[in-house]
């Protein structure tokens, strides 16, 4: 016997289908543990004679995201006095940043990567790790290789961290506020709001398509393990 399911079913599970992992490209990566060090602690452990564990794995994920030429920039990009004015309206380097940011499993704060201050500051901390091993020294491209690019990924690495942003949240609901996290998923956003009982109240903010990845704590619809 043949037995047909109703449009509705089929159409629900090709949607989570689409929803599903699809292996892990779908998801964000997880924030670098180098991301938790300071900027010395990634400087001297970038330019040490045996890296840490933490700067090879977050060098690999910057390696996969950013194309050869950049690092070659990073690696002749001239540290020193006044070069943190630079770095922050420098535009390749502003690429550069937020390639590595995603990479990293982050954002980046426009307000904290406008400051040439603490650019300075992080410019500063690497120069002195330089300097160390070369006396004069005015960039990562003074190193021999491999410590020249090592230096030049901590760089990069250390802006990211220098400039880094609250990640966003897909999942977040803020009260009386639009959830969407992108443009594409502005008609799926929903307005949450709170009632008088500390509840709160779903309201319109347009159609709610219910086959969006992004309604799935409306559906009902889950991943399996």
């Amino acid at each position: 016997m043949k037995i047909s399911l109703p449009s509705w079913a089929v159409l629900m599970g090709l949607a989570l289908a689409a929803c599903s992992d699809g292996g892990s490209e779908g998801l964000s990566k997880e924030r670098a543990s180098i991301l938790n060090l300071s900027s010395g602690q990634i400087a001297t452990f970038a330019l040490s004679d045996s890296p840490n564990a933490d700067f090879i794995a977050a060098r690999q994920r910057v390696q996969k995201r950013l194309p050869t030429e950049r690092v070659t920039y990073a690696r002749g990009f001239a540290l020193g006095p006044g070069r943190g004015v630079a770095m922050v309206s420098d535009v390749p380097f502003r690429e550069v940043r937020t390639s590595a940011a995603v990479a990293l499993g982050t954002g980046v704060s426009e307000a904290k990567a406008a400051d040439a201050v603490s650019a300075q500051a992080t410019i500063d901390t690497l120069l002195a790790e330089l300097i160390k091993l070369v006396p004069g020294a005015t960039s990562c491209g003074a190193l021999p290789a491999p410590k020249s690019d090592s230096c030049a990924f901590a760089l990069i690495i250390m802006e990211v961290l220098r400039s880094e942003g609250a990640a966003t949240d897909a999942g977040a609901v803020d009260a009386g506020a639009v959830v969407a996290t992108d443009a594409s998923q502005a008609a799926d956003a929903v307005v949450v709001t709170p009632d008088a009982g500390g509840g709160v109240v779903v309201g319109d903010a347009g159609p709610v398509n219910l086959f969006s990845c992004g309604t799935r704590d409306l559906t009902g619809a889950y991943r399996g393990s």
